[in-house]
């Protein structure tokens, strides 16, 4: 039988997730979309809730990225113009994890980074990114506290 170590962040009945590789981003958000929407979005979820990242924090990223896809929709040009603002989420969570007063910790800017990354390729990939961060959210949910 193991215990948890001294001030893990442990609740009772679940284990503390392990770092998400973030080199499975390089494959982009396109392929093997299964894996990625399950099991890949669900450790990220719990690996954040885990690091405190809270509820609300991430639901601000989620309104974010949810108003660039309305503004952007199935338009290329559209994409284009607004690619942007799909880079600005890079600056926000770099603002977000650097305030002093914040829990979001640094590995969500680390995410964010490396979807942006992908995420500006295209509109394809953009899309994909938005259904990986929706299924990161509802996962989110399930271990956040707050």
């Amino acid at each position: 039988m193991s215990y948890p170590r001294q001030g893990s962040p442990q609740r009772q009945g679940q284990q503390t997730a392990n770092h998400p590789d973030l080199r499975r981003l390089e494959k982009g958000f396109l392929e093997d979309q299964e894996n990625l929407l399950d099991s890949y979005a669900n450790n990220w979820a719990k690996f954040l809730a885990d690091k405190k990242l809270t509820k609300a924090q991430i639901r601000r990223f989620y309104q974010d990225i949810k108003a660039i896809e309305s503004r952007i929709g199935d338009d290329i040009e559209a994409f284009q113009k607004n690619k942007a603002s799909i880079v600005m989420l890079k600056a926000k969570a770099a603002y977000a994890t650097a305030r002093s007063n914040s829990s979001a910790p640094k590995e969500f800017k680390d995410l964010i980074d490396a979807s942006v990354k992908q995420a500006k390729q295209n509109l394809e990939q953009f899309k994909g990114f938005v259904q990986f961060f929706e299924a990161l959210v509802a996962y989110h949910y399930l271990f956040a506290r707050n």
